[in-house]
């Protein structure tokens, strides 16, 4: 599909959290192997957000597995993990290209950053910030001029670091078809 994300280690040297040593950690492109931690990542960031019931994503999960299958398959969703000491997966997040209506001066596809989430032993510790990098990364070499995604209160310092712009979209929910 694309050319192959290559893995950088970060450097040993101190971490955002006193007193905790940075480890090395590797930031690669998630393979469909990685489908069921990338689910338990997305159900960990609805936890936390709050608001919805386990029984509510318990059902969520098996829906959110064949979008991926079927955006993955499609070309339209990209996903990066970052693996912590002995392999475990301590941070993930996701990238899907979503068709745009056009607009002057920029791409016809959006770059749509989903799904960032840090295992919570492993934060502070700049995780998240190297994920949303490799996604503008992947929008650049796609050529897609626009990237957007709905920020938790817990991200949105970071995506205000990252180059991010609070924007003033509009939506109303209806309920759903009977």
């Amino acid at each position: 599909m694309g050319s192959r994300l290559s893995t950088k280690r970060t450097r040993p040297g101190r971490s955002k959290r006193p007193g905790v040593p940075t480890r090395a950690f590797t930031l690669r492109r998630a393979t469909r192997r990685d489908l069921p931690v990338l689910i338990e990542h997305r159900l960990g960031m609805w936890r936390e957000i709050g608001g919805h019931s386990e029984t509510a994503l318990a059902r969520h999960a098996p829906a959110y597995r064949r979008w991926l299958d079927e955006e993955w398959r499609g070309g339209r969703f990209v996903a990066f993990l970052v693996e912590g000491p002995k392999g475990a997966a301590a941070a993930s997040g996701a990238l899907w290209f979503v068709a745009d209506h056009p607009r002057p001066g920029q791409s016809a596809r959006t770059g749509y950053i989903l799904s960032i989430y840090t295992d919570p032993a492993f934060r502070h510790q700049g995780l998240a910030s190297r994920i949303v990098r490799a996604c503008v990364r992947e929008c650049r070499r796609r050529k897609v001029t626009r990237v957007t995604l709905h920020a938790s209160k817990f991200g949105r310092s970071v995506y205000r670091r990252l180059g991010f712009e609070r924007s003033w979209e509009m939506r109303r929910r209806l309920a759903p078809p009977r």
